[in-house]
């Protein structure tokens, strides 16, 4: 059985071996999101955080609430980049594009979610 973390740690990874792929980067903005998501979720009952009474399995905006009253504002910003990414992967009818999934956009990614993870 893997621990929230660990799972965190292995949507992580498989973000980048879809993203390698070249072919299926909405599944990897999909994946970077939720790495993120799930560390929020360790952030959290780390630092002992209050968790949000109204959310069933997971809560959104309780986790970008997180993040904007615990992080930095450039770590506000990525969580937002890589959100919109995922909301345009997830639900509209474009989709996302290898260019999208920009190196300086993973990078900050992987520096939140060190950044949570520490």
């Amino acid at each position: 059985m893997q621990t929230t973390e660990e799972k965190a740690k292995t949507t992580l990874k498989e973000a980048d071996v879809i993203l390698s792929s070249r072919v299926c980067a909405n599944a990897a903005a999909n994946r970077y999101y939720f790495a993120v998501i799930q560390m929020v979720y360790c952030f959290q009952v780390r630092k002992g955080l209050p968790d949000n009474p109204r959310a069933k399995g997971g809560n959104h905006e309780h986790a970008h609430r997180i993040i904007k009253n615990n992080m930095e504002r450039h770590h506000r910003r990525t969580l937002n980049d890589i959100n919109n990414l995922r909301v345009k992967a997830d639900y509209k009818s474009t989709n996302v594009s290898n260019d999208d999934l920009s190196i300086n956009l993973i990078q900050n990614v992987k520096g939140l979610f060190e950044a949570l993870a520490s």
